[in-house]
This record gives C-alpha cells, sequence and structure tokens, in this order.
C-alpha cells in the first residue's frame, strides 16, 4: 500500500456451507476489514448438483446466506463466479453456471434475484 487508505484485499471463496463461510468471514473482518482494508469477494459460487433434487433451492439458500453475511460483516461487494457449460434446466447444472451463454438467460432467476436482494437489503 503505497497511497495510504488505497488497498483493497480480494478473497474468493467455493465452499457451499454455512460453518466454512462464517470461520472465512470472521477471518477476512479480522484481517482486513477491522483494520480499514476494504475486501471484496472476487469470486464466489455455489455449485449445482443434478443427482440432488434440493439442488436448486439449496443454491439459492447458499447464495442469500453467504451475501448477507458477507454485507453484514462489511464486504464491499461480492462476484459470482459461472464457469459455464449448457444446461436444459437450472436443476441438470453440475457445475457453478448461471448464464445460459448461447441465449444470454438465467438458468434460475429468482437465484439471482435473491443474490440482488441479499446485496441491498437494509442499505
Amino acid at each position: 500500500d503505497t497511497v495510504k487508505n488505497r488497498l483493497i484485499a480480494e478473497v474468493h471463496f467455493y465452499f457451499n456451507d454455512t460453518s466454512s463461510t462464517d470461520d472465512m468471514l470472521k477471518r477476512v473482518k479480522s484481517r482486513f476489514i477491522d483494520n480499514n482494508i476494504n475486501v471484496i469477494i472476487g469470486e464466489f459460487g455455489m455449485k449445482g448438483d443434478p443427482s440432488n433434487e434440493n439442488s436448486v433451492s439449496e443454491r439459492r439458500y447458499y447464495a442469500q446466506y453467504f451475501v448477507t453475511k458477507c454485507r453484514e460483516a462489511g464486504v464491499m461487494g461480492c462476484f459470482c463466479w459461472d464457469d459455464g457449460g449448457t444446461f436444459s434446466d437450472a436443476q441438470s447444472i453440475n457445475n457453478y453456471a448461471m448464464l445460459d451463454r448461447t441465449n444470454c438467460q438465467w438458468y434460475d432467476q429468482r437465484l439471482v434475484d435473491t443474490i440482488m436482494s441479499s446485496a441491498t437489503a437494509h442499505q
């Protein structure tokens, strides 16, 4: 940081469980945010699992949890990771895909809405 107060830390996070999220955010807050270093989550994602009939709802829940906890901890912003792929629907996703790149449509508009509303809640 050669210019005072111009440092931002970036973190990538791919664990889809609340305990790991809480642990990571505790460390990020203690190390950076509490020391006046802004933080962005440069990549985070919720991996789909076609063999799990609850995969779509679990992705929504985790996205809401993750983005809300980041906002509460003072993280400046979160960026979703989408590693591509073409799927028939949201339930068939087996990676971090969110956008059907062939037609520029979200696989799960409710997932996107959940992320956006969680990021802006209580502001």
